[in-house]
Protein backbone atom coordinates (compact mmCIF):
# COMPACT_ATOMS: atom_id res chain seq x y z
CA UNK A 1 0.00 0.00 0.00
CA UNK A 2 3.22 2.59 0.44
CA UNK A 3 2.31 3.03 4.22
CA UNK A 4 4.36 1.93 6.91
CA UNK A 5 4.05 -0.94 7.92
CA UNK A 6 3.07 -1.86 12.05
CA UNK A 7 5.66 -4.02 13.36
CA UNK A 8 4.24 -6.54 15.72
CA UNK A 9 6.02 -6.11 19.32
CA UNK A 10 3.98 -8.65 21.23
CA UNK A 11 6.51 -10.74 23.09
CA UNK A 12 7.02 -14.03 21.95
CA UNK A 13 8.48 -15.81 24.89
CA UNK A 14 4.54 -16.53 26.13
CA UNK A 15 4.46 -18.33 29.40
CA UNK A 16 3.64 -21.93 29.64
CA UNK A 17 0.12 -22.75 31.61
CA UNK A 18 2.64 -24.77 34.38
CA UNK A 19 3.78 -21.15 35.09
CA UNK A 20 0.33 -19.26 34.47
CA UNK A 21 -1.57 -21.49 37.03
CA UNK A 22 -2.26 -20.48 40.54
CA UNK A 23 -4.55 -19.84 43.32
CA UNK A 24 -5.19 -17.67 46.23
CA UNK A 25 -4.02 -19.14 49.76
CA UNK A 26 -2.40 -17.94 53.31
CA UNK A 27 -0.37 -19.69 55.72
CA UNK A 28 -3.16 -21.43 57.08
CA UNK A 29 -4.08 -23.40 53.74
CA UNK A 30 -0.83 -24.10 53.05
CA UNK A 31 0.19 -26.35 56.22
CA UNK A 32 -1.21 -28.98 53.61
CA UNK A 33 1.60 -28.61 50.77
CA UNK A 34 0.07 -31.46 49.06
CA UNK A 35 -3.55 -29.97 48.64
CA UNK A 36 -1.62 -27.05 46.99
CA UNK A 37 0.88 -28.23 44.72
CA UNK A 38 -1.22 -29.03 42.01
CA UNK A 39 -1.26 -25.01 41.45
CA UNK A 40 2.79 -23.46 39.67
CA UNK A 41 2.45 -20.54 42.31
CA UNK A 42 0.38 -19.57 45.70
CA UNK A 43 -0.60 -15.91 46.33
CA UNK A 44 -0.34 -15.90 49.80
CA UNK A 45 -2.09 -12.68 51.67
CA UNK A 46 0.01 -11.00 54.31
CA UNK A 47 -1.03 -8.03 56.51
CA UNK A 48 1.74 -5.83 56.79
CA UNK A 49 0.73 -5.04 60.25
CA UNK A 50 1.03 -8.66 61.24
CA UNK A 51 5.10 -8.99 60.80
CA UNK A 52 5.81 -5.21 61.10
CA UNK A 53 7.18 -3.70 64.08
CA UNK A 54 6.49 0.01 64.26
CA UNK A 55 9.60 0.71 65.94
CA UNK A 56 10.52 2.15 62.96
CA UNK A 57 8.47 5.52 63.96
CA UNK A 58 11.17 5.93 66.66
CA UNK A 59 14.30 5.26 64.97
CA UNK A 60 14.56 1.68 65.90
CA UNK A 61 15.17 -1.14 62.75
CA UNK A 62 12.11 -2.78 61.12
CA UNK A 63 12.03 -6.24 62.66
CA UNK A 64 10.21 -9.34 61.72
CA UNK A 65 7.98 -10.71 64.58
CA UNK A 66 8.24 -14.17 65.81
CA UNK A 67 5.49 -15.26 63.27
CA UNK A 68 6.77 -14.44 60.07
CA UNK A 69 10.22 -15.45 61.00
CA UNK A 70 9.63 -18.91 61.92
CA UNK A 71 5.96 -19.82 60.83
CA UNK A 72 6.07 -18.05 57.49
CA UNK A 73 9.80 -19.21 56.67
CA UNK A 74 8.69 -22.84 57.51
CA UNK A 75 5.45 -22.52 54.92
CA UNK A 76 7.41 -21.01 52.60
CA UNK A 77 10.75 -23.62 52.48
CA UNK A 78 7.83 -26.18 52.75
CA UNK A 79 6.07 -25.21 49.18
CA UNK A 80 10.18 -24.76 47.88
CA UNK A 81 10.65 -27.85 48.14
CA UNK A 82 7.18 -29.01 46.16
CA UNK A 83 8.48 -26.43 43.49
CA UNK A 84 5.61 -24.27 44.51
CA UNK A 85 5.98 -20.51 43.80
CA UNK A 86 5.35 -18.48 46.65
CA UNK A 87 4.62 -14.86 46.24
CA UNK A 88 3.29 -12.90 49.29
CA UNK A 89 0.72 -10.36 48.73
CA UNK A 90 1.83 -7.40 51.59
CA UNK A 91 -2.20 -5.75 52.15
CA UNK A 92 -2.11 -2.28 53.33
CA UNK A 93 -5.09 0.47 54.27
CA UNK A 94 -4.03 4.42 55.14
CA UNK A 95 -2.09 3.24 57.99
CA UNK A 96 -0.01 2.39 55.32
CA UNK A 97 0.76 6.55 54.96
CA UNK A 98 3.18 7.78 57.19
CA UNK A 99 2.22 10.62 58.73
CA UNK A 100 2.67 14.20 57.69
CA UNK A 101 2.98 13.15 54.07
CA UNK A 102 0.84 13.69 51.17
CA UNK A 103 -0.01 10.26 49.48
CA UNK A 104 1.22 11.13 46.29
CA UNK A 105 4.85 11.23 47.87
CA UNK A 106 7.18 8.43 47.43
CA UNK A 107 8.93 8.96 51.37
CA UNK A 108 5.15 8.51 53.07
CA UNK A 109 5.85 4.85 52.17
CA UNK A 110 9.20 4.41 53.39
CA UNK A 111 7.85 1.75 56.40
CA UNK A 112 6.19 0.06 53.98
CA UNK A 113 8.93 -0.15 51.43
CA UNK A 114 11.29 -1.13 54.02
CA UNK A 115 9.35 -3.72 55.06
CA UNK A 116 10.25 -5.41 51.42
CA UNK A 117 13.64 -4.50 51.52
CA UNK A 118 13.53 -6.61 54.52
CA UNK A 119 10.98 -9.53 52.90
CA UNK A 120 13.65 -9.95 50.01
CA UNK A 121 16.90 -9.70 52.11
CA UNK A 122 15.19 -12.57 54.05
CA UNK A 123 13.34 -14.53 51.65
CA UNK A 124 15.39 -13.91 48.23
CA UNK A 125 19.17 -15.29 47.32
CA UNK A 126 21.47 -11.75 47.09
CA UNK A 127 24.87 -13.61 47.77
CA UNK A 128 25.69 -9.52 48.46
CA UNK A 129 23.46 -9.67 51.69
CA UNK A 130 24.96 -9.44 54.89
CA UNK A 131 23.52 -10.90 58.55
CA UNK A 132 23.90 -7.09 59.81
CA UNK A 133 21.75 -5.98 57.47
CA UNK A 134 18.76 -8.68 58.56
CA UNK A 135 16.56 -7.54 61.70
CA UNK A 136 14.17 -10.38 62.94
CA UNK A 137 12.99 -11.34 65.85
CA UNK A 138 14.83 -14.69 66.30
CA UNK A 139 17.61 -16.08 64.47
CA UNK A 140 18.65 -13.50 61.88
CA UNK A 141 18.43 -16.16 58.72
CA UNK A 142 18.54 -14.22 55.50
CA UNK A 143 19.41 -15.01 51.63
CA UNK A 144 16.54 -18.51 52.73
CA UNK A 145 16.24 -18.64 48.00
CA UNK A 146 11.97 -19.36 48.73
CA UNK A 147 10.69 -16.27 46.60
CA UNK A 148 11.18 -15.02 43.36
CA UNK A 149 8.07 -12.48 43.31
CA UNK A 150 6.33 -9.75 45.95
CA UNK A 151 3.29 -8.41 45.18
CA UNK A 152 3.12 -4.65 46.92
CA UNK A 153 -0.67 -4.70 47.98
CA UNK A 154 -4.76 -6.01 47.42
CA UNK A 155 -6.95 -3.59 45.78
CA UNK A 156 -5.91 -0.52 46.72
CA UNK A 157 -8.15 1.09 44.23
CA UNK A 158 -11.28 0.57 46.37
CA UNK A 159 -14.86 -1.31 45.32
CA UNK A 160 -16.04 2.22 44.74
CA UNK A 161 -13.15 5.09 44.13
CA UNK A 162 -12.56 5.58 47.63
CA UNK A 163 -9.62 4.18 47.58
CA UNK A 164 -5.83 5.28 46.44
CA UNK A 165 -5.25 7.01 43.19
CA UNK A 166 -3.15 5.79 40.61
CA UNK A 167 -0.74 8.37 41.24
CA UNK A 168 -0.93 7.64 45.20
CA UNK A 169 -0.39 3.99 43.89
CA UNK A 170 2.11 5.06 41.73
CA UNK A 171 4.21 6.65 44.80
CA UNK A 172 3.87 3.95 46.88
CA UNK A 173 4.78 1.11 44.30
CA UNK A 174 8.07 2.96 42.79
CA UNK A 175 8.88 3.23 46.55
CA UNK A 176 8.37 -0.40 46.93
CA UNK A 177 10.83 -1.21 43.69
CA UNK A 178 13.75 0.57 45.17
CA UNK A 179 13.02 3.25 47.34
CA UNK A 180 11.96 5.87 44.30
CA UNK A 181 15.02 5.66 42.62
CA UNK A 182 16.73 5.48 46.01
CA UNK A 183 15.50 8.89 47.66
CA UNK A 184 13.61 7.38 49.93
CA UNK A 185 15.50 6.19 52.90
CA UNK A 186 14.94 4.42 56.21
CA UNK A 187 15.34 5.69 59.81
CA UNK A 188 16.94 2.63 60.56
CA UNK A 189 19.16 2.98 57.70
CA UNK A 190 18.78 -0.51 56.39
CA UNK A 191 17.48 -0.44 53.08
CA UNK A 192 13.99 0.87 50.81
CA UNK A 193 12.32 -1.23 48.07
CA UNK A 194 13.19 -4.84 46.94
CA UNK A 195 15.43 -4.11 44.45
CA UNK A 196 17.68 -2.77 46.52
CA UNK A 197 17.58 -6.13 48.42
CA UNK A 198 18.10 -8.42 45.73
CA UNK A 199 17.67 -7.56 42.10
CA UNK A 200 16.76 -11.04 40.88
CA UNK A 201 13.34 -10.50 42.92
CA UNK A 202 10.55 -9.20 40.83
CA UNK A 203 7.74 -6.63 41.79
CA UNK A 204 3.72 -7.25 40.83
CA UNK A 205 1.91 -3.91 41.52
CA UNK A 206 -1.21 -4.22 43.76
CA UNK A 207 -4.42 -6.47 42.49
CA UNK A 208 -6.64 -3.29 41.50
CA UNK A 209 -10.35 -4.14 42.05
CA UNK A 210 -11.67 -4.49 38.71
CA UNK A 211 -9.84 -4.10 35.39
CA UNK A 212 -8.29 -1.55 35.13
CA UNK A 213 -6.10 -0.11 32.07
CA UNK A 214 -6.91 3.53 32.34
CA UNK A 215 -5.50 3.24 35.94
CA UNK A 216 -2.32 1.25 34.95
CA UNK A 217 -1.84 3.85 32.83
CA UNK A 218 -1.81 6.56 34.77
CA UNK A 219 0.48 4.89 36.84
CA UNK A 220 3.34 4.32 34.20
CA UNK A 221 2.62 8.31 33.19
CA UNK A 222 3.32 9.24 36.68
CA UNK A 223 6.59 6.93 37.08
CA UNK A 224 7.50 7.95 34.00
CA UNK A 225 7.80 11.93 34.72
CA UNK A 226 8.37 11.48 38.21
CA UNK A 227 11.43 9.21 38.46
CA UNK A 228 14.76 9.96 38.07
CA UNK A 229 15.53 7.04 35.36
CA UNK A 230 12.02 7.69 33.36
CA UNK A 231 11.06 4.11 34.06
CA UNK A 232 8.50 1.89 35.20
CA UNK A 233 8.83 0.64 38.48
CA UNK A 234 6.92 -2.69 38.49
CA UNK A 235 7.36 -6.65 36.60
CA UNK A 236 3.86 -6.91 36.27
CA UNK A 237 0.46 -5.08 35.77
CA UNK A 238 -1.98 -6.90 38.19
CA UNK A 239 -6.21 -7.06 37.84
CA UNK A 240 -8.98 -8.70 39.25
CA UNK A 241 -11.86 -9.74 37.94
CA UNK A 242 -15.09 -12.03 38.30
CA UNK A 243 -18.48 -13.23 36.24
CA UNK A 244 -21.47 -12.55 37.86
CA UNK A 245 -24.93 -11.48 37.68
CA UNK A 246 -27.07 -9.89 39.72
CA UNK A 247 -31.17 -9.60 39.09
CA UNK A 248 -34.67 -9.67 40.32
CA UNK A 249 -37.00 -12.86 40.89
CA UNK A 250 -39.79 -12.92 42.90
CA UNK A 251 -39.13 -9.31 44.85
CA UNK A 252 -35.59 -10.77 46.01
CA UNK A 253 -32.62 -9.78 44.77
CA UNK A 254 -30.58 -12.77 43.09
CA UNK A 255 -27.52 -12.99 42.45
CA UNK A 256 -25.10 -15.79 41.24
CA UNK A 257 -21.89 -16.78 38.93
CA UNK A 258 -22.02 -16.73 35.05
CA UNK A 259 -19.51 -18.86 32.75
CA UNK A 260 -16.12 -17.14 31.63
CA UNK A 261 -17.96 -17.00 28.11
CA UNK A 262 -21.14 -15.53 29.86
CA UNK A 263 -19.26 -12.52 32.07
CA UNK A 264 -16.95 -12.25 29.20
CA UNK A 265 -13.91 -12.84 31.41
CA UNK A 266 -11.48 -12.20 28.98
CA UNK A 267 -13.18 -9.44 27.65
CA UNK A 268 -11.77 -7.35 30.45
CA UNK A 269 -8.35 -7.60 30.15
CA UNK A 270 -7.41 -8.32 26.60
CA UNK A 271 -7.41 -4.54 26.31
CA UNK A 272 -4.46 -4.45 28.76
CA UNK A 273 -2.79 -6.74 27.42
CA UNK A 274 -2.61 -5.35 23.78
CA UNK A 275 -1.08 -2.18 25.75
CA UNK A 276 1.75 -4.45 27.46
CA UNK A 277 2.11 -5.90 24.34
CA UNK A 278 2.68 -2.27 22.06
CA UNK A 279 4.19 -0.10 25.01
CA UNK A 280 5.88 -2.84 27.51
CA UNK A 281 6.17 -5.87 26.14
CA UNK A 282 8.56 -6.94 29.21
CA UNK A 283 6.13 -6.43 31.57
CA UNK A 284 4.15 -9.26 32.80
CA UNK A 285 0.13 -9.12 33.05
CA UNK A 286 -1.60 -10.96 36.17
CA UNK A 287 -5.01 -11.89 37.18
CA UNK A 288 -4.58 -11.90 40.77
CA UNK A 289 -8.66 -12.77 41.88
CA UNK A 290 -11.15 -14.69 39.70
CA UNK A 291 -13.25 -17.24 40.52
CA UNK A 292 -16.77 -18.20 41.63
CA UNK A 293 -17.47 -19.20 45.39
CA UNK A 294 -18.96 -22.57 47.10
CA UNK A 295 -20.76 -20.96 49.07
CA UNK A 296 -24.85 -21.73 47.12
CA UNK A 297 -26.19 -18.93 48.81
CA UNK A 298 -28.51 -16.66 46.13
CA UNK A 299 -26.98 -13.95 48.39
CA UNK A 300 -23.67 -14.66 47.72
CA UNK A 301 -22.63 -12.60 44.54
CA UNK A 302 -20.34 -15.15 43.05
CA UNK A 303 -21.98 -18.42 43.69
CA UNK A 304 -22.26 -21.66 41.42
CA UNK A 305 -24.92 -23.64 41.68
CA UNK A 306 -25.72 -27.34 40.38
CA UNK A 307 -26.45 -27.62 36.69
CA UNK A 308 -27.99 -30.41 34.66
CA UNK A 309 -25.74 -33.42 35.92
CA UNK A 310 -23.23 -31.24 37.60
CA UNK A 311 -22.61 -30.48 41.38
CA UNK A 312 -21.66 -27.05 42.15
CA UNK A 313 -17.92 -27.80 43.05
CA UNK A 314 -17.88 -29.50 39.73
CA UNK A 315 -19.20 -26.86 37.78
CA UNK A 316 -16.89 -24.35 39.30
CA UNK A 317 -14.22 -26.72 38.37
CA UNK A 318 -15.37 -26.79 34.83
CA UNK A 319 -15.30 -22.76 34.14
CA UNK A 320 -11.92 -22.45 36.33
CA UNK A 321 -10.10 -24.93 33.76
CA UNK A 322 -11.94 -23.29 31.08
CA UNK A 323 -11.29 -19.65 32.57
CA UNK A 324 -7.04 -20.74 32.74
CA UNK A 325 -7.01 -21.34 28.97
CA UNK A 326 -9.04 -17.98 28.21
CA UNK A 327 -6.80 -15.73 30.06
CA UNK A 328 -3.95 -18.30 28.01
CA UNK A 329 -5.53 -16.97 24.88
CA UNK A 330 -5.50 -13.36 25.32
CA UNK A 331 -1.72 -12.93 26.38
CA UNK A 332 -1.98 -13.23 30.38
CA UNK A 333 1.21 -14.80 31.87
CA UNK A 334 0.10 -15.82 35.37
CA UNK A 335 -3.66 -16.19 36.89
CA UNK A 336 -4.57 -17.00 40.76
CA UNK A 337 -7.96 -18.48 41.53
CA UNK A 338 -9.91 -17.35 44.11
CA UNK A 339 -9.63 -19.66 47.46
Amino acid sequence: TGKDEVVNTAPTNRKTMNYLVGLNANVETIRSPGKVASANYIRDYVNWLWCYDKGFESGKPTTFNSSFSQYYTAAYRTLKMKNVDIVPCFMFSDEVVKEGYSKEDPKAYAMYGELLYQTALRFGNNPLNTVDKVYSAGSPRFNLDVISWIEAGNEPNGEGNDGFNPYQIAALTSTSYDGHCNTVTSLSGSGVGVKNADPNIKLAMAGLAGVGTRYIQAMTFWMEHNRADGKIAMDAFNVHTYCRKTEQYNGYTISYGVSPEAGGITDYVKDLTAWRDKYYPNTEVWVTEFGWDTNESWETENACHPYGQFTARELQAIWLVRAYFMFAGVGVDRCAMYM
